[in-house]
């Protein structure tokens, strides 16, 4: 073999070790955006998945103080009393506060989980739009507990259907999601839970 073949193949040699590199670089950096495309969907969805079930849990405290805000109201105008001064003699009561506070945490953190929530992959797009509907009504449960106003038969008439909406919004969002989601809300449902456990952010 004269120098001028030997150099040709070692030509040849270098572009195929070249080509290798290459295809190796560029199928470990795709294996890597697969793998992490992965782990940020699962994280997803997560969040997508105990979202309605946290959302839940602070509707059900929002609805349990209003509850006592609507006893309180009624037996103030029963007895003729100035039913303002009563709502705000319980609001600042150390049960009403103690609820209140707890509530402005799940505000926080729920609203937090909705902001990651944004940036919907595409087979999650249905549950989140729906979730995202059932986040405005729980703001405006959110509100009836936090600051009550109106006519006691206007605030329980919008208490009621408030509620009968979110409940309407929840069946919706359990139909939408896909089964490996769907588990985590089992799971979620057995858990002696605290609202510490709720705060994935935290």
């Amino acid at each position: 073999m004269d120098e001028i073949q030997q150099g040709k193949l070692k030509k040849k040699v270098w572009i195929i070790l070249l080509i290798v590199l290459v295809l190796c670089l560029v199928g470990g950096a795709t294996y890597y955006k697969i793998q992490q495309d992965t782990k940020e969907k699962e994280l997803y969805a997560k969040v997508l998945g105990l979202g309605a079930p946290d959302m839940k849990a602070e509707v059900s405290f929002s609805a349990l103080l209003i509850d006592n805000y609507s006893k309180v109201w009624s037996n103030a105008i029963d007895r003729r009393k100035d039913f303002s001064e009563a709502i705000y003699e319980f609001q600042n009561g150390d049960y009403a506060q103690k609820i209140l506070v707890g509530l402005d945490e799940g505000e926080e953190r729920i609203k937090e989980n909705m902001r990651y929530l944004q940036n919907s992959p595409k087979e999650y797009s249905e549950s989140y739009e729906i979730l995202k509907e059932m986040y405005s009504v729980y703001t405006q449960l959110l509100e009836q507990a936090q600051s009550p106003s109106g006519s006691l038969r206007e605030f329980n008439r919008k208490t009621s259907e408030y509620y009968e909406e979110y409940l309407k919004l929840e069946n919706e969002f359990y139909i939408s999601i896909p089964k490996e989601i769907d588990v985590l809300k089992t799971e979620f449902m057995e858990m002696e839970w605290t609202r510490e456990d709720l705060g994935i952010f935290q």
